[in-house]
Parts: C-alpha cells; sequence; structure tokens
C-alpha cells in the first residue's frame, strides 16, 4: 500500500500537475491579448478554463498531502504548540482580517508529535472553522491544550500514558450529529461547493495524521451552532 500512495505521490507531483501548469500559463496567455484579437465572450470562457483548473490544482495538492501522510517518514519530536498555532494563524492573516475573525489560543504547552504532521492537522482545523463561518457574523475560533491522563478517554488505547489534548471549537455553521462520521472521509461534503468552496479532503488528512499518531479524534456540534473537535494524541516516547 505504501508503495502505492508513493507511486501516486510521485505521479500527482510531476505527470498530473506539469499538463495543469501549461493549461494555466496558455489561458492566461490568450486572456492577456488586446480586445481586437480576443471577445467580450472569450474571456469569460478563458476565466472558467482558470477557475477550473484552479480547483484541479486544489484537488492534486490535497490528494498529495493525504497520500504523503501515509508515507512520509514519522520523526517524533516535543514542540511548542503556541508556535505552531502562531504559524498556523499567520497562514490565515488575509482571511482573519477580511471576515473580522478572532483565533484565541494561549499556554497550550508542549506535545510529542510529527510537527509537520501536527502543523497541517491544526491548520485544517482552523481553515475549516474559517470556511463554515455563517454568514456575517464573524468567525470566533478558539484553540485549548492540555495534558490529560488516559484512563480518563474512553477509547484511549493507552490507558498508562498520558495524552496530549487539542480542542479546536468554532462558532460556525455546524452540522447534524449523524454525519460526524462522514465528515472524515475523502471526497465527503455536506455543503455544496458553491456555498462553501474546497476538496472534501481537509478532515480526511486531519484524521489519518491523528491515526499516524496513534490517536482519537471525536466532533461535537449542533447545526447552526458551530462545532469543537478534540483531538487527543498519546505521549509515546
Amino acid at each position: 500500500m505504501n508503495i502505492e500512495l508513493q507511486s501516486f505521490a510521485y505521479i500527482s507531483s510531476h505527470d498530473l500537475q506539469e499538463p495543469l501548469r501549461k493549461i494555466q500559463t496558455f489561458a492566461s496567455r490568450l486572456a492577456d491579448l488586446d480586445e481586437q484579437n480576443i471577445s467580450a465572450i472569450a474571456k469569460t470562457y478563458l476565466a472558467r478554463i482558470e477557475v477550473s483548473a484552479k480547483k484541479m490544482q486544489n484537488l492534486i495538492q490535497d490528494l498529495l498531502t493525504y497520500s504523503r501522510t501515509n508515507s512520509a517518514e514519522r520523526v517524533f519530536t516535543t514542540v511548542n504548540i503556541d508556535e505552531i498555532a502562531e504559524e498556523v494563524v499567520s497562514d490565515f492573516s488575509d482571511r482573519i482580517e477580511e471576515k473580522n475573525a478572532i483565533v484565541e489560543y494561549a499556554n497550550l504547552g508542549e506535545a510529542t508529535i510529527i510537527q509537520f504532521q501536527f502543523r497541517q492537522l491544526l491548520h485544517n482545523l482552523v481553515e475549516n472553522a474559517l470556511k463554515f463561518s455563517k454568514p456575517g457574523i464573524p468567525p470566533i475560533v478558539k484553540i485549548s491544550g492540555e495534558k490529560i491522563d488516559g484512563k480518563l478517554i474512553p477509547d484511549a488505547e493507552f490507558k498508562d500514558k498520558t495524552y496530549y489534548h487539542l480542542q479546536v471549537s468554532d462558532n460556525g455553521i455546524g452540522f447534524e450529529l449523524v454525519y460526524k462520521e462522514k465528515i472524515f472521509e475523502v471526497f465527503q461534503r455536506l455543503n455544496t461547493e458553491s456555498e462553501y468552496k474546497g476538496t472534501g479532503i481537509g478532515l480526511a488528512i486531519v484524521k489519518k495524521i491523528v491515526e499516524n499518531h496513534k490517536g482519537i479524534i471525536t466532533v461535537s456540534s449542533e447545526k447552526g451552532e458551530g462545532a469543537v473537535f478534540n483531538v487527543y494524541i498519546p505521549e509515546l516516547t
């Protein structure tokens, strides 16, 4: 399975992306021609080509990220989670300003994790919270972290271990709890793409990263009342 995933990653990063880049390049060049050489309706079609190519590029990148969570080397290090949160929030500075969002975090502590994967996990959860906000209502995203005894976690595999508990909550549109498993599946969407753009892979990546850490992820939500994601990572070293 890992060999197949590595092959897919190679194809995604080379064979699929190269023709896509050419489509984007030549569509852009055509769109830049002066009005005498290209009509308004032709420019509209070219704009649609560019939008579709961008969607395809995002899909390839997300699939590539998903495959790499399986095949990448898993090196665990002890990391300050506040530093990761700071980087992630910085990634979304423009969107946070655009939506007048508030992202709160402090004293998240340390955890022994696969750093680049955990960063991707937090990035996807924050992105999800900002994306599925209520129209006209500024998003409020709260990130907290603490150490917790494995005995206190019902489905914990390692009852004798200490777990790092990361929680990400929001005041967004939420969803009916009947979909709490479906949202972690690849390509699953609860809303139309016209309402909320995306590839439907982000939370599948999050779940795969949690599994790589031998952890647990749960979610609680109610339609119209936001969502709360809880991630539990065991301290295995």
